[in-house]
């Protein structure tokens, strides 16, 4: 999930995990928001700073989601 951290996206964060899923999402630059989140989640919220702008990074985040949470198997959207 891009720009999980607050506003809809955070909510729509919030919905998976109350679902029982496990969920990656990113961030820009509120850390302390995405840190709360992932307090809340009981383990199920991960979150990973990113700045979309920044296209280079992309690929290496996607490899790193991977490996820590696991493989993906949805994607939404939101930032931007």
């Amino acid at each position: 999930m891009t720009g999980g951290s607050r506003g809809l996206g955070r909510a729509v964060v919030e919905l998976l995990v109350g679902c029982g899923e496990t969920v990656a999402f990113t961030y820009r630059s509120d850390s302390e928001s995405a840190a709360e989140l992932v307090a809340a989640s009981a383990g199920r919220a991960h979150s990973f700073e990113l700045d979309l702008g920044d296209r280079d990074a992309v690929k290496p985040l996607v490899q790193r989601v991977e490996e820590e949470v696991g493989a993906i198997t949805g994607l939404v959207n939101n930032a931007g």
